[in-house]
């Protein structure tokens, strides 16, 4: 019997807290609060943004094309695993 009571006693905790909450945050008054809030973030950030300085873009021609095809033809390919070989002997 008593562990009924006590599992009733968990349970109606459980469901008053969660009431409680849901209760408060669904408010008006805290709906309220809660735009207030934000709109004077949004405010500060407007204005910091307003005030950030606008750079230049110098990234203009910075790919340079060459023909790497050709120069990778003609160099030596290296191989990493025959430095081991010739270690070995």
């Amino acid at each position: 019997m008593l562990k009924e009571v006590k599992y009733v006693v968990y349970l109606l905790t459980i469901f008053f807290f969660i009431f409680f909450v849901i209760k408060f945050y669904l408010s008006e008054d805290n709906v309220k609060w809660s735009n207030k809030v934000i709109l004077q973030y949004q405010n500060i950030l407007d204005k910091k943004i307003i005030s950030l300085p606008i750079i230049k873009n110098d990234t203009s021609d910075i790919i340079e094309y060459t023909s790497e095809i050709e120069d990778f033809k003609n160099k030596k390919q290296r191989k990493f695993w025959d430095l081991f070989k010739t270690n070995e002997k």
